[in-house]
């Protein structure tokens, strides 16, 4: 008799068993991963990513547009922080294509700052290649300004200057002491 109480037992401790296996995989608890917190800065009012923004002139047609991966907005100064932007800006004489690693919009006076290894290039014929650590893009007067030492070339020279201004819209570009160097030929 003492055979026969113990298959009960055994029995029921096995489903007992195979219950409680059953109910801690169901009811497993989630696994979190943990990571540092985010820090939203206190200073700005908005944040924007993967920004696009197109400007159209008076006919109707593309401007310029701006892009960037992130923009953050200062609430006191009222300007945006600007990473990375690139600029296309359409001419009929030529467009022009603007990189920076940074940037500030300045909102009152409708203004883009480009700071750190400022490249700006003319596309379609006579191309040049411009480079400055800082260039202004006003586009309401259609300038560009460069207020530090600025490299220009082209297929027949390299012309360095102290300052430049860029009027796209009459084409006229003056610098401030100058060197050029000119090739000549196919060198």
């Amino acid at each position: 008799m003492k055979g026969i109480i113990k298959a009960p037992i055994v029995a029921v401790i096995a489903v007992a068993t195979v219950a409680a296996i059953v109910i801690g995989w169901l009811y497993e608890p989630e696994k979190t991963i943990s990571r540092p917190d985010l820090k939203i800065p206190t200073n700005i009012d908005y944040f924007l990513s993967g920004v696009q923004y197109k400007s159209m002139n008076n006919k109707g047609n593309l401007d310029f547009m701006m892009q960037t991966p992130y923009l953050e907005h200062l609430t006191v100064a009222n300007i945006s922080l600007i990473d990375k932007p690139t600029i296309q800006i359409y001419r009929d004489a030529g467009d022009w294509w603007v990189e920076s690693l940074s940037g500030k919009l300045y909102h009152e006076h409708n203004s883009l700052q480009l700071e750190d290894n400022v490249l700006m290039q003319r596309e379609g014929r006579n191309p040049l290649q411009v480079q400055s650590e800082v260039m202004l893009f006003q586009p309401d007067l259609d300038l560009i300004r460069a207020s530090k030492s600025i490299q220009i070339k082209s297929d027949t020279a390299i012309i360095y200057g102290s300052e430049a201004i860029f009027d796209l819209k009459n084409q006229v570009y003056s610098l401030k002491n100058t060197k050029a160097i000119y090739r000549l030929g196919n060198s």
